[in-house]
């Protein structure tokens, strides 16, 4: 008996794996197959670059006042400005007004070159500032004329028994102001004020005849301490460094401070007896020569000494 051949129909199992291979091809061929299309999740492309920031404004150059400007601005004469040595700046010396009073101070104003304001101070007293000019670059020096007092008649007439005195020998005061930086001014007081060839540096002589010292920018340089009796007018060397003078008394002395601001290293000669005239004076004959005489031409006496 022949037994028929019955067609077997697919099962659900082999179904599930025919769908499984036929996505599995479909995932190849998408992996396999190159997408050229844009996208939009790309990296971005960088930010445009922001445009420069512009520079910063420049400040305006300030200009220039001359002297006669700023002399004007002051109320100032332009030939009563003072030039320092360097002609780096000048100094004006003000006048108060009129309305200021009794007392009022004259002001002292230093300019750059280009007229810039470098520093302003009042004068040390009360009174007219004449001869102003620089010590160097960083100081002023001035001379105060006190100012004038009305005269007491019944104060002035003398008195029967009353002996006349002798008045003091007249003294200048000047006074010495460091402006750069600014400090406390110095008042010096007596006479035969003498500068240094250059400017920078001033002597004088001070105190009452028999009892002197000698000052220089403001400090006693001769003696060293005490007073002695100082013979005329001290002078200076040609580069402001030495100071020379004559030293009275019983025995006149030819002194020179070999560095005037140094205690140390003084020289000292004895004058001979024609020398000895009050009226003679020292004189600079070059460098370390020195001659005392009534002129530099007709010396009495001569010397010379060697800076080490």
């Amino acid at each position: 008996m022949h037994s028929k051949h019955q067609k077997r129909r697919p099962s659900l199992r082999h179904a599930e794996i025919t769908l499984l291979a036929a996505v599995a091809g479909g995932v190849l061929a998408c992996a396999s197959t190159p997408d050229n299309r844009p996208r939009d999740n790309l990296n971005p492309p960088p930010p445009a670059a922001r445009p420069p920031a512009p520079p910063p404004p420049k400040h305006e150059a300030k200009v220039a006042e001359s002297p006669e400007a700023v002399a004007a601005k002051l109320g100032v004469d332009p030939a009563g400005l003072k030039w320092s040595p360097g002609r780096t700046r000048y100094a004006a010396a003000i006048a108060p007004k009129a309305s200021a009073g009794k007392g009022a101070l004259y002001r002292l104003a230093v300019f750059g070159a280009a007229g810039e304001h470098r520093a302003e101070v009042d004068a040390a007293r009360p009174g007219v500032v004449e001869d102003l000019r620089f010590l160097g670059e960083s100081r002023l020096i001035y001379r105060i004329v006190p100012p004038t007092r009305p005269l007491d008649k019944r104060a002035n007439r003398p008195r029967p028994t009353e002996k006349k005195k002798t008045p003091p020998a007249p003294t200048t005061l000047y006074v010495i102001q460091p402006f750069a930086p600014i400090a406390a001014p110095v008042a010096c007081e007596g006479r035969s004020f003498i500068f240094s060839g250059h400017g920078d540096h001033v002597a004088w002589v001070t105190g009452e005849p028999g009892r002197e010292w000698l000052g220089a920018d403001g400090a006693q340089v001769y003696p060293r301490a005490g007073v002695t009796t100082i013979q005329g007018e001290p002078a200076w060397s040609s580069d402001g460094r030495s100071l020379a003078l004559i030293e009275g008394g019983a025995q006149p002395k030819l002194v020179v401070l070999v560095e005037f601001d140094n205690p140390h290293g003084d020289n000292v000669w004895p004058l001979p007896p024609e020398a000895t005239d009050p009226t003679l004076r020292v004189f600079w004959a070059g460098v370390g020569r020195l001659v005392v005489g009534h002129e530099m031409t007709t010396p009495v006496f001569a010397t010379s000494f060697r800076r080490e």
